[in-house]
């Protein structure tokens, strides 16, 4: 019988919950596995350059670096939001589709708002292009290893960039005579790029979350799921399965 707190796919379509695709506990397992990698990933990328940037800032007064108090500041948190993340997937216990959802989801959106606020502190233009590449890579980096729709990428990129289009709403102008005009190209700017690189996570999402659903749908036969291999003899191979009626394991 399922595991209480999972659910079986039926026959003919991979089940959601939270847009994430689950069935088997071998299938939530995957999905746990690609966060705690995706976090990983984060980890050292944003470990890599807060060591960068500091060592380069070494012994310069805040601003004459390129990482301000304040900026470095934000930095951390999206290192610390990042390492979270990875400690929390890889765990042995295997989390409920929701508690996945979640997880995917915060800490997606967990590490990007520090690195908007991070390009809100720096020096500007260099700020807001930092923060946009920033969390593309997160997003994108997302894209290719957590399995998910595309409307629930696109969600979680939204999320991710809002933080940037409101910085540039509110950050300091410097001294011109139409502010209104250059305030109004900031936002529009942010907002432009915002939307490219959501649209790339979004489609490298779809991509990825379509060959994922063919490999369970190459799984099926007939009235059972196959879900793993058990045995080998001379007259052919035993695989464990389960029945997408009965809904037991055979």
């Amino acid at each position: 019988m399922p595991r209480r707190g999972y659910a079986s796919r039926p026959s003919s379509s991979v089940v959601r919950l939270g847009s994430l695709p689950q069935s088997s506990e071998e299938d939530l397992k995957l999905i746990q596995d690609r966060i705690a990698l995706f976090g990983l990933a984060a980890f050292l990328l944003t470990t890599m350059f807060l060591v960068a940037h500091s060592g380069l800032d070494l012994g310069l007064a805040d601003g004459q670096g390129f990482l301000t108090n304040s900026g470095r500041t934000c930095h951390l948190l999206a290192t610390l939001a990042a390492f979270t993340t990875w400690q929390v997937a890889r765990r042995e216990r295997i989390y409920s589709p929701a508690a996945l959802t979640w997880l995917d989801a915060l800490g997606t959106v967990g590490i990007c708002v520090p690195f908007a606020a991070m390009g809100h502190f720096l020096k500007q233009p260099f700020g807001l292009y930092t923060a946009l590449l920033a969390i593309l890579h997160v997003n994108v980096g997302r894209a290719a290893l957590v399995p998910s729709v595309a409307l629930r990428t696109l969600a979680i990129c939204g999320a991710s960039f809002v933080g940037v289009i409101v910085s540039r709403a509110i950050v300091s102008l410097p001294e011109t005579p139409y502010p209104s005009a250059l305030r109004l190209r900031w936002v529009l700017e942010a907002a432009l790029w915002s939307g490219a690189g959501s649209c790339v996570a979004t489609l490298a999402s779809h991509v990825i979350y379509g060959l994922h659903e063919k490999a369970l749908e190459a799984r099926q036969l007939g009235q059972y799921e196959l879900e793993r291999k058990i045995g080998q003899g001379g007259m052919g191979e035993i695989y464990r399965a389960r029945h997408a009626m009965l809904r037991r394991p055979t």
